[in-house]
């Protein structure tokens, strides 16, 4: 095998390699681990290797170090160290790994953005260890799969979510720190709360801005002495477990508020994690739509103008509204191409904002003292040409005239049109027949 015939390294980032050998003889060394067992399988279409017996000249003397068999590349370089595999890689085949694998959730981070790419980065390394984390971002962003990722990239063991807007009433002491039989009429039996559900594992405080002051205070005892007491018990029982805590509140404001203690804000503020919106990384937008078409439709795919039009949108509601937008889309429309007009209304009036000049002119013409539009004959529909327009037009020829410059505009999206002119599409259907205009 020839040099060329390998082509040049793939570009891995973080991942350490090593090339040795001659230009006959290359040598690629990739660390091994999980890599290979979930991520190599999965993208190289040719792997040979096996756990052999060490070659202390190739090996730098570590006995763990694997031979690999078959069409051969090469060993180890020496003196390198940690474990190795050596890979016959045919050309053209892409190796992307990272040198600490995420696993679980984190494969269902979809994105290409340098955010996204700093996100996956923090993961990687907040996930080794079981420090306390804070995950800060707007609702829809994603917090509760980064949470998922940070725990499936750490040691296994249970995940737990605590959803604190739902912890209202008299009752959510006992959900979160479960209760002994009696405590109170109606326990007829002893429950495990949800922090006893945790230990050995990871809870994730979802909103934790919402949880009242009061139980602040017994999470923090939690933990600081990794101890709590469910309700009408009198022995405590422990808990350990990785908190991660995520909340789309400024939780500093909120502690000079007095909203929040400030005591838990610093214990659960070691390590923080801050998820960008939709907005500031229009470039995960294409890639998202992609991959909920994927889930969720049949072929359906589409056209350029429509996937202009969803970059241009801010998504206020971020990747939960971009998936609710495609889940519409896809059950509204059989397809397969998806057009301007498919959109939901918020993405059609956003879109018709954007073009003031033809919405200002349509408002002006439905009002007092209206512009008179002057344009030219749409194939559409035949306008006759007015020598002189009276003071005064009436008040259906103002509206005439409004829907075909909307039209025009447009180039014929009756969709954008109604939505520029302030009107349904079955009005504007209506009107369009009333009108002459439907041809």
């Amino acid at each position: 095998m020839r040099w060329a015939d390998l082509g040049p390294i793939p570009q891995m980032g973080p991942l350490e390699h090593h090339i040795k050998g001659s230009e006959d003889n290359p040598v690629a060394v990739f660390p091994l681990g999980d890599i290979f067992c979930r991520f190599v399988l999965k993208h190289v279409d040719y792997v040979l290797c096996q756990v052999g017996e060490s070659r202390a000249g190739d090996c730098g003397g570590d006995p763990r170090r694997h031979r690999g068999v078959g069409p051969r590349l090469g060993s180890a370089p020496d003196g390198a160290d940690g474990s190795g595999l050596i890979l016959d890689a045919k050309a053209g085949v892409e190796v992307m790994a990272a040198d600490h694998e995420i696993r679980g959730a984190a494969g269902r981070i979809v994105g290409v953005s340098e955010a996204i790419r700093k996100t996956m980065r923090m993961i990687g390394k907040v996930g080794r260890g079981r420090w306390p984390v804070l995950v800060l971002g707007e609702t829809g962003t994603g917090k509760e799969l980064v949470a998922r990722a940070i725990h499936d990239t750490g040691p296994p063991g249970p995940f737990v979510t605590i959803d604190c807007s739902a912890l209202v009433g008299p009752l959510m002491e006992s959900e979160l720190f479960g209760h002994v039989r009696g405590a109170f009429t109606g326990a007829v039996s002893s429950k495990i709360g949800l922090v006893e559900q945790a230990n050995g594992g990871t809870a994730f405080f979802d909103e934790i801005g919402e949880l009242p002051l009061d139980l602040q205070a017994k999470l923090l005892r939690v933990l600081q002495e990794k101890e709590f007491r469910p309700v009408g018990a009198v022995t405590p029982r422990r808990s350990d477990f990785r908190i991660i805590a995520a909340t789309n509140r400024d939780l500093a404001k909120e502690v000079e508020r007095g909203n929040f203690r400030q005591d838990l804000y610093y214990r659960l503020n070691v390590v923080t994690v801050r998820l960008a919106p939709l907005r500031e990384r229009r470039d995960d937008i294409e890639p998202l739509v992609e991959h909920f078409l994927k889930r969720y439709g049949t072929q359906h795919r589409f056209t350029k103008e429509a996937m202009d039009a969803l970059r241009q949108y801010d998504w206020p509601g971020n990747v939960r509204e971009l998936e609710n937008c495609i889940q519409h889309m896809v059950a509204i429309h059989t397809g397969p191409l998806l057009h301007v007009h498919d959109l939901p209304s918020p993405i059609r009036n956003h879109l018709a904002a954007r073009r003031k000049p033809v919405a200002s002119a349509a408002v002006a013409a439905r009002g007092p003292g209206s512009v008179r539009f002057r344009a030219q004959p749409l194939p559409l529909a035949p306008q006759e040409p007015a020598a002189e327009d009276p003071p005064v037009l009436p008040l259906e020829e103002v509206e005439r005239r409004a829907i075909l410059e909307a039209l025009r505009y447009t180039k014929g999206d009756r969709a954008v049109a109604a939505s520029l002119l302030g009107i349904g599409r079955t009005t504007l259907y209506r009107k369009l027949k009333e009108y002459c205009l439907a041809s």
